[in-house]
């Protein structure tokens, strides 16, 4: 059984538990805003970020970005994915939708708009697939047109040595030769001209590799399918057995906020509108939803009297039931949301003070909430935590990529990123205060049996 105890608890605001850090660039940064993200395998078996859609940079110009970006979350590295559709056909260079993974490893892009007068009404399906590239010793540049095994020089060098990975033959008309990421040892062979540089005899062969990504538009679906919106959020649930996409809220070009649910079975390609009870959420957008255990969370918003939300609202998938955890949360919208093991992170998003929100950490189980600011920032190093997405990395710290928008005294600002977050001394003192509210009432150590009780650390009581 689970207890609010918020309703009776002030939150903390805490200083000094968060800061920033800027890894350096492997190649290009990724500034963008209005993007979503999703975690994919990578080539080399890690965590690999997607980012598609967004407004942003791409041919020198501010515009709606058709290029996705793959970063590998352990190498920094990026690159950009080109979708193997044309983006007039395939509705991919979308603003404010979502993208939810699916157990099989696909992804579903769906909502969104192209316009403010043209809203998408497809759904997206998004399958990333590898291959390998090649990479020549002498310059390093890799031939990104191709995508088969066979190793051959980059059109902007003159080398014409390269190696079959394959069959292991090479050719050595002159002593150059082809570099790949990865873990194969390659010889070049040194018995070739030995006035040619010899510096790359007996060369490590790392093996790059390219994340292609196939898109394609799903068939209009079957049952009640659901208006087209944007700022809506999706999430992949187990739903009467069978794996959906649970929608909520958003907004359209007439109403500034809902509240419907809708489900989607991607085996049955069907709309399916959930009834729910308990007290309604108001219309809003903007938010952020969330599974843990049996429910969908949903935190903060944009309510459609343009207010941003301090609640945090549970919607019960057994009982198909609302109920409110908290509303005790700094009102946030444009925020990103994750839950680790027992807690609800909130990320950045905007408010209606000149301080704009740093992070949120909620115990799901007793709503139980801290806000922890973020750390003052460079002008230079400027990083607006609002229309980002994130990933959440090992070590308590947080992938932050992504971010901005616009304004009428400073034009528009896209962050330089990625960026990471680092909550290590928010997540002790969140922790240490849900254990103190347990040795407080002497129920041991079991922080998923808290009291109704209010709990505020020692110093604020």
């Amino acid at each position: 059984m689970y207890f609010n105890l918020s309703a009776q608890e002030k939150t903390t605001l805490y200083e000094d538990c968060t800061s920033l850090s800027f890894p350096p660039l492997q190649n290009t940064s990724l500034r963008r805003f209005g993007h979503v993200t999703s975690c994919v395998t990578s080539p080399q078996g890690g965590a690999c970020a997607l980012t598609v859609g967004g407004f942003g940079e791409q041919e020198g110009r501010h515009m709606r970005v058709s290029e996705m970006v793959a970063l590998d979350t352990a190498s920094m590295e990026t690159q950009t994915v080109f979708p193997d559709q044309d983006n007039k056909h395939v509705e991919v260079s979308r603003m404010h939708a979502t993208v939810t993974r699916l157990q099989d490893g696909s992804l579903l892009l769906i909502g969104g708009r192209l316009s403010p007068m043209k809203l998408c009404s497809q759904i997206v399906t998004i399958e990333t697939r590898h291959s390998v590239l090649p990479s020549c010793v002498q310059c390093g540049d890799v031939d990104t047109k191709q995508s088969d095994d066979t190793m051959i020089p980059s059109e902007s060098c003159d080398n014409d040595v390269y190696l079959n990975l394959v069959s292991g033959s090479k050719n050595t008309d002159n002593c150059h030769g082809v570099i790949m990421t990865g873990q194969s040892n390659c010889d070049i062979d040194s018995n070739h001209d030995s006035g040619a540089n010899n510096e790359v005899a007996n060369v490590t062969q790392d093996r790059k590799f390219r994340l292609d990504a196939h898109c394609t538009v799903v068939p209009v679906a079957a049952g009640d399918v659901p208006c087209p919106r944007w700022r809506h959020s999706a999430v992949a649930v187990q739903y009467q057995g069978e794996e959906v996409v649970l929608i909520f809220g958003g907004r359209t070009q007439s109403y500034l906020g809902l509240n419907d649910c809708w489900l989607y079975s991607p085996r049955n390609n069907h709309w399916t509108q959930l009834s729910t009870k308990g007290p309604q959420l108001v219309l809003c957008h903007s938010h952020t939803a969330s599974v843990w255990n049996r429910y969908m969370v949903v935190a903060g918003g944009l309510h459609d009297n343009t207010t941003p939300l301090n609640s945090v609202h549970l919607l019960d998938l057994e009982t198909v039931t609302w109920s409110l955890l908290t509303n005790q949360i700094q009102g946030r919208y444009s925020h990103t949301a994750h839950v680790i093991g027992d807690f609800l992170v909130l990320i950045g998003g905007v408010g209606v003070s000149h301080t704009l929100p740093g992070v949120a950490i909620v115990h799901l189980p007793t709503g139980s909430t801290g806000e922890f600011t973020l750390p003052a920032m460079e002008r230079d190093q400027l990083v607006m935590l609002h229309r980002h997405t994130s990933l959440p990395l090992e070590d308590n710290k947080f992938l932050i990529l992504g971010g901005g928008g616009n304004c009428f005294s400073f034009g528009t600002h896209l962050n330089t990123t990625p960026v990471i977050l680092d909550i290590s001394k928010a997540w002790m003192v969140m922790k240490d205060r849900v254990q103190r509210c347990v040795n407080q009432n002497s129920l041991g150590h079991n922080p998923d049996v808290l009291p109704h009780v209010a709990c505020l650390p020692k110093d604020k009581k």
